[in-house]
Formats: C-alpha cells, structure tokens, sequence
C-alpha cells in the first residue's frame, strides 16, 4: 500500500502512520450521506448553485484529518499559511451547476475566516478539497490559493495514494 503522499518518505512517519492506520479502519465512508446523496445535516447557507453543511456530520472524522494534513503539507512545500481542520465547511452543487453533485471540502484558518468567505464572500485565501470519480475510485483535487500573493497551486492525489505534482485531477488519467 503507498502512502497518502509518498514523497513524504520518512520526514513524516507520525502522518504516515496516521493514514495508514485509517485506512485499515475505515475503508469505505467519507461522507455521511443519506439515501439521495445528500447530507442528512441541514444546509448552513445557500447559493445559486451550491449548498453548505458543516463538516462536522458529513465528512467523515478520519478523512477530514487526511484531508487537511495533506492540506497543511501541500501548504507548507509552497510556503502558504496552513489551515485549522476544525475550521470546515462542505459545499455541494445543485442541479443549476454545470457539475451537479460535485462534493468540495473547504478549510480555513479559523471560524472567522470561514464565515468572511461563506458570508460575506471576502476570500483571502482558499483551500478546497474536490472529491472527483475517476475510474470509479474517488480521487482528491487540491486547489490553495492566496489572493494577497496572487499564487494559485494545484494538486492531485489518487485513492491508492498517488500524488500528482502542480495538476488537476481532471487532467490526471
């Protein structure tokens, strides 16, 4: 089995650990969804074309935990300022979408950053997670962005594992 970020070698054996013991524990639910595909949770805020639940609920503790150290690893190799897991919002795309459906983990920093974004839509940074079906495996498109910089990363990590360096998982075959 490979790591969640194989490059992390043994520079980070605690986080290397950490998800391997859960994926031998939790192997199958990331989210918590009720039978129309939807969060049993009630929706936080509403858009257009998206709706907003709390993380906490929906997104699966153990999965939130590898989302946001591969986030805060992603942020540090770019040297951006990392964020809080606790501080988590997920979005889902409506049938006005192009892509309904489409599941996005966002983190920020902390709660009053989240709700600056959400509410208010002043977004300084951003650092979303979409879950993407490729292959019928779920694969993670990491986005981080700093708009005080200008910088834009992306990357892309596959369910058994494998990272994709500066791409999307749209253009990963």
């Amino acid at each position: 089995m490979q790591l969640l970020c194989p490059a992390w070698g043994s520079a980070d054996e605690s986080l290397a650990a950490t998800a391997l013991n859960a994926d031998k524990e939790h192997t199958t639910t990331l989210l918590i969804l009720g039978s129309n595909q939807l969060p049993m949770t009630q929706i936080i805020k509403s858009q257009e074309k998206e709706n907003f639940y709390d993380c906490q609920g929906v997104v699966s503790s153990w999965f939130l935990s590898i989302v946001s150290e591969e986030m805060n690893y992603f942020a540090a190799q770019s040297k951006l300022v990392g964020i809080d897991k606790t501080a988590c919002i997920i979005s889902i795309e409506n049938e006005k979408s192009l892509t309904p459906g489409l599941f996005t983990i966002r983190l920020y920093q902390n709660i009053d950053q989240l709700k600056d974004c959400i509410e208010r839509h002043r977004c300084t940074i951003e650092r979303n997670v979409t879950l993407q079906v490729k292959h019928n495996q779920v694969y993670r498109s990491y986005f981080l962005t700093d708009l005080n910089t200008a910088r834009y990363i992306q990357h892309c990590v596959s369910n058994q594992g494998k990272w994709f360096k500066n791409t999307n998982c749209y253009q990963v075959d």
